[in-house]
């Protein structure tokens, strides 16, 4: 790693509040290996922040000719905003979040911050699909599958 990264690197740890969810060794593991998927995937987002989002990110742009919008922040009408880790945006008066969760939202302070944040997203007319990180990291291109499947099922049209 260039000094200029590890420079980078800290101050995204930092200004993103990583060290609440991921030790430093942790946190630097998965940058390694979002550097090296650059390497490898077909589609690479820089806005994305872990490496499960990065392999659902890929399998999504391959699922469908429509990429969803990264790392999107939501204003609520409570006062509240939401970054959201993939938009769709579709010919309905809805959109669709979809959430890659890595292992930190099992706890019980996610569990609740995550109902609260659903319920809130809801409110402005966002569903919001959570996917957990472990079947992302199985097989990803199945979960885009699974995603594209809701929009098929219910008809709906991305935009």
């Amino acid at each position: 790693m260039t000094p200029e990264e590890f420079k980078s690197w800290q101050e995204i740890y930092q200004s993103n509040r990583w060290w609440r969810i991921y030790d430093w060794d942790t946190f630097e593991l998965m940058r390694r290996e979002m550097k090296w998927l650059e390497s490898v995937l077909d589609h690479f987002h820089h806005d994305c922040e872990t490496s499960i989002e990065l392999l659902l990110y890929d399998a999504l742009c391959r699922a469908n000719s429509n990429k969803p919008l990264v790392q999107q922040w939501i204003k609520c009408s409570n006062g509240k905003n939401y970054r959201v880790d993939f938009l769709y945006k579709l010919d309905v008066p809805f959109m669709v979040a979809i959430e890659a969760d890595g292992s930190h939202h099992k706890t019980e302070q996610y569990k609740i911050y995550d109902q609260e944040r659903r319920r809130d997203l809801r409110v402005e007319n966002i569903i919001v699909v959570p996917v957990p990180g472990s079947k992302i990291k199985q097989d990803p291109d199945r979960c885009a599958q699974a995603i594209m499947h809701l929009f098929n099922k219910y008809s709906l049209s991305i935009i």
